[in-house]
């Protein structure tokens, strides 16, 4: 099996040999800027520490994983604007759902710039720890739970409302969740919205089709030996506040 990988910002790809499926975890940079956050393009890290990756045809999450990047007790920690290729495994024949197992805390840094009010408090550049889980339970499938027991890993049970960053987290992608898990996006399906804030918590998996509560929505998709996973930034550093910081995770996605 040979993994190729392009740019930052660009697709990333990988040759099948044989009939093997496989998998490739990477990043691509698509969703149109929203107005008051930086532009992705002012994003030169993106530390994501990765631990695992299920897939499965179950779009519930919970039966059927196959372990696509096999569970480890210490996680690959990668910058996805610049080195967007983590692992490559298996997958099974359609993909309804993706778990990605990962650490609490996802750095961001962005570039000095000239930027546009309000984001001008923004333009000396800087580094902001952003947590997927906040203050919430995690219900975690039986299959992770026996893989971390005999890999020695500690998963998390739940998030407190200041999390440390340390603890051991799932992100949910299915096609029963109806939402993106970012403010700015869920705005345009309804629903997915409350007082201005995402509905959509992607540490837990959607209990029901169409949930706007839990996970982060994908298509179904077919396996043809490819699938990109996609981590978007968009969103997430604003000025906004009068204080330059982090004001959402990224989007996870994945696509052929």
């Amino acid at each position: 099996m040979q993994l190729q990988s392009r740019t930052a910002h660009s697709r990333c790809a990988f040759s099948r040999w044989d009939s093997v499926k496989s998998i490739l975890v990477g990043i691509l940079l698509f969703v149109v800027q929203a107005q008051a956050n930086l532009s992705r393009t002012t994003i030169s890290n993106l530390g994501v520490s990765l631990y695992g990756v299920y897939m499965t045809s179950d779009p519930s999450c919970q039966v059927g994983l196959v372990p696509s990047v096999p569970l480890a007790k210490s996680p690959t920690t990668s910058n996805f604007v610049s080195s967007p290729v983590l692992g490559a495994g298996p997958v099974p024949n359609r993909v309804a759902c993706v778990i990605l197992i990962i650490a609490n805390q996802i750095q961001v840094t962005w570039q000095a710039g000239s930027y546009v009010a309000p984001d001008n408090v923004c333009s000396a550049g800087g580094t902001a720890n952003v947590n997927p889980c906040v203050n919430t339970n995690i219900t975690w499938p039986a299959s992770i739970t026996q893989a971390a027991a005999a890999s020695g890993l500690n998963l998390s049970s739940s998030c407190a409302s200041s999390p440390t960053g340390t603890e051991v987290v799932p992100i949910f992608m299915s096609i029963d969740s109806s939402c993106t898990g970012s403010s700015v996006i869920d705005q345009q399906t309804t629903g997915c919205t409350s007082a201005g804030k995402s509905t959509s918590t992607p540490v837990q998996a959607p209990i029901s089709i169409n949930s706007t509560t839990s996970g982060s929505r994908i298509m179904s998709l077919p396996v043809n030996g490819r699938i990109v996973f996609v981590v978007d930034p968009d969103q997430m550093i604003s000025g906004s506040t009068g204080i330059c910081s982090a004001v959402s995770t990224p989007v996870f996605s994945i696509h052929q």
